[in-house]
């Protein structure tokens, strides 16, 4: 491939004109993705944070063949013959491209935008104290004892994550006010 056919290959993607430019565009993703995830699997990994990155890129996958296999609609035939014809539902498209931005987002703000392994720690932490957070809301619905024993664990991971963010040289050194920020947002999960 030359320049110019590059160039209006890129621009064909870059502007999606037709479905089929769209479908073109996520193999292109999906690709670059399974290659990643094939390429870097066994590469060592020195945190918890580190290894999610890994697990993000594989979610991001399966998210992308999801979105894929969505776009392509759905038809159905009952057994007395009647026919729906091929239907694309826009909600769940909407719902599954919104879920993609969101862990895009996720992923940049965690593994891009931070500065240091501080600052991407605290950041991590904050992500995954607020995910389990989420979890604990459902104390009440409890009905097994290994669905107990799991919710006194992650109550235990917790304060673990609020121990490590307040262990980096990072939290250490902002102003007692920043600190307090961290801290009020750690406990607005509970």
């Amino acid at each position: 491939m030359n320049k110019l056919e590059i160039r209006k290959d890129c621009e064909r993607l870059f502007r999606l004109k037709t479905i089929q430019d769209s479908y073109d565009l996520i193999n292109v993703y999906l690709n670059f993705m399974i290659q990643v995830i094939n390429n870097h699997h066994n590469d060592e990994v020195f945190s918890y944070a580190d290894r999610d990155a890994k697990m993000v890129n594989q979610m991001m996958f399966t998210k992308v063949a999801h979105i894929k296999r969505i776009i392509e609609g759905i038809s159905f035939q009952s057994n007395d013959g009647v026919q729906l014809n091929t239907i694309v539902d826009p909600t769940i498209v909407a719902s599954l491209i919104r879920n993609v931005y969101e862990t895009v987002a996720m992923f940049h703000l965690i593994y891009r935008r931070t500065k240091n392994e501080d600052e991407k720690t605290i950041i991590y932490d904050l992500w995954v104290h607020a995910g389990l957070m989420f979890r604990q809301r459902f104390e009440n619905v409890i009905t097994t004892a290994e669905n107990r024993e799991k919710f006194e664990n992650e109550q235990k991971q917790l304060e673990q994550l609020k121990s490590e963010i307040q262990e980096t040289n990072l939290f250490k050194e902002l102003t007692e006010k920043n600190q307090n920020k961290i801290l009020t947002k750690l406990a607005k999960f509970l």
